[in-house]
């Protein structure tokens, strides 16, 4: 009877949900954090609590209500006879919600900010969550002091400002969580990875027995409409007892592809966490290996303060009679390179499908004025709409001029796709054989000088092996994105092992 009940439920409650996700712009979703859980997977955390938990009377909370497709398959697999709390914000959601869930006697639901309740004493067996994935970016300054003052009051843990709210999720519901309770987190896997998520692992390590992490596989995010790669944080909270951690991956929680256990004390030196954990140890670079950062000064591309302007393409500047010693030749994207190796063209920009230039030019206004009309006009107009009054030109004099960069040797891609070449290797590099510079969607590698090493190497024997790409190794120091893509900054990059 209960599940035919809930089959019917579940046929309202996602009607219900396709109706209000539908109302709002996928950029509004996007900024608010707003990714309903799949049916599947929340099927698959509720069956592994259930074999978790030996007891008929669980209460259960989601401060991340939505619009209940945990509480479904808490249902399904716990009953209906168990207290179940959860909160929801946004009062769409909130009220599809309470109209879907109104014969649920034991369900209390109230629209409100989690994050602003005293805990209750209701005390929660089971917390099973995907919080909202809320950027830093858009969180308020008195908001991030107030959440960072809370979790440090809760939790013990002192977080940086660059969390985003799903954090913060994490280590409030500390206090929500009964002793031995146990908690689920359905969350981006950077929070494993990335140096604002520190205070998330330090908790983890000394605020609970961790028992289980699942990384899904990069180019599964689990969200269609999201740009984050997930992972799945399961944990109780007690002093910590195990002394390994299950560490898994695979498309499926319930039946991973790999699965290790990796021990506490391996967690505790290592800073970034992710699925390369699963890999061979061997991956990490010997002391007396080395790196890129030995070979390279790395650097992320020019930011320009407003590419939109700056970045010309060939036939605009020349309509502005730009001379070209203003302009600075910049690479396209990397879809617009024929080849690994950038080249001159007859033209004097670059041998690509798409040709552009840097704006740079020191002249005052009076003499742009005097001496090039068309380019004049053109800073006008980009003053019209505020150009000169962004964060970065409005540092700059004059605001027109860019930060002062010498063309790299080589050049890797800011974001980068899990492609192998014949031979297994992934060709990430970029040699450059003009004068380019790039934009901050590249870094930029300054060759060191040979007379640093102690054996002599050439020009040539370097772009030999660089062209041939690196072992897949290389990704476990960047951090994993939905799609297959991972992301490196120059202090990732330069931690690269490379024999030369």
């Amino acid at each position: 009877m209960i599940k035919s009940k809930l089959i019917q439920h579940e046929e309202i409650r996602q009607r219900e949900q396709d109706i209000v996700d539908a109302s709002k712009s996928k950029k509004d979703r996007n900024k608010l954090g707003q990714f309903s859980t799949p049916r599947l997977l929340a099927d698959e955390l509720l069956a592994f609590a259930k074999k978790q938990i030996n007891s008929k009377q669980v209460q259960f909370f989601d401060p991340a209500f939505g619009m209940g497709s945990f509480y479904t398959s808490f249902v399904k697999e716990f009953g209906t006879n168990t207290k179940a709390l959860g909160f929801e914000i946004d009062k769409d959601y909130y009220s599809a919600s309470r109209k879907v869930w109104s014969e649920y006697k034991n369900l209390t639901l109230q629209q409100a900010d989690f994050t602003k309740r005293v805990p209750e004493i209701f005390g929660a067996d089971l917390i099973v969550c995907n919080p909202p994935y809320i950027r830093h970016q858009h969180l308020e300054k008195q908001e991030k002091q107030r959440l960072q003052k809370l979790s440090e009051e809760i939790a013990g843990q002192k977080i940086s400002g660059l969390a985003g709210m799903h954090a913060y999720f994490m280590l409030l519901t500390h206090a929500w969580l009964k002793e031995n309770g146990l908690a689920i987190w359905l969350v981006p896997a950077e929070i494993l990875e990335v140096n604002y998520g520190r205070s998330i692992r330090e908790y983890l390590l000394k605020n609970t027995n961790l028992e289980r992490i699942h990384f899904f596989e990069h180019a599964n995010g689990k969200f269609d409409d999201a740009l984050v790669s997930s992972c799945i944080i399961v944990y109780r909270k007690s002093a910590p007892k195990n002394k390994t951690v299950s560490i898994t991956s695979g498309d499926s929680f319930a039946a991973p592809i790999l699965e290790k256990k990796i021990t506490r004390t391996r967690l505790e030196k290592t800073d970034k966490w992710s699925k390369y954990l699963l890999h061979n140890q061997t991956q990490t670079p010997q002391s007396t290996q080395k790196t890129l950062g030995d070979y390279f000064l790395i650097k992320r591309g020019i930011a320009t303060g407003n590419n939109n302007f700056f970045v010309l393409d060939k036939e605009r500047a020349l309509e502005l009679e730009i001379p070209k010693q203003y302009l600075k030749n910049i690479l396209p994207s990397s879809r617009y390179l024929p080849e690994q190796t950038v080249r001159f063209g007859e033209d004097g920009f670059l041998a690509v499908e798409k040709k552009y230039a840097l704006l740079d030019i020191d002249l005052p206004l009076t003499q742009i004025k005097a001496d090039y009309p068309k380019l004049y006009s053109y800073l006008l107009a980009g003053m019209d709409k505020d150009v000169h009054k962004s964060y970065l030109t409005s540092r700059r004099t004059p605001w027109y001029s860019q930060e002062k960069r010498e063309p790299a040797k080589f050049f890797v891609r800011y974001m980068n796709r899990e492609t192998k070449n014949s031979k297994g290797l992934h060709p990430v590099f970029i040699k450059n054989e003009a004068d380019a510079i790039a934009t901050n969607s590249y870094l930029m590698l300054y060759e060191k000088p040979a007379s640093l090493f102690e054996t002599n190497r050439s020009e040539s024997d370097l772009w030999d092996i660089l062209k041939e790409g690196l072992d897949k190794a290389m990704y476990q120091y960047g951090r994993t994105y939905g799609g297959g893509l991972v992301k490196f900054e120059p202090s990732e990059l330069k931690s690269i092992p490379i024999t030369l």
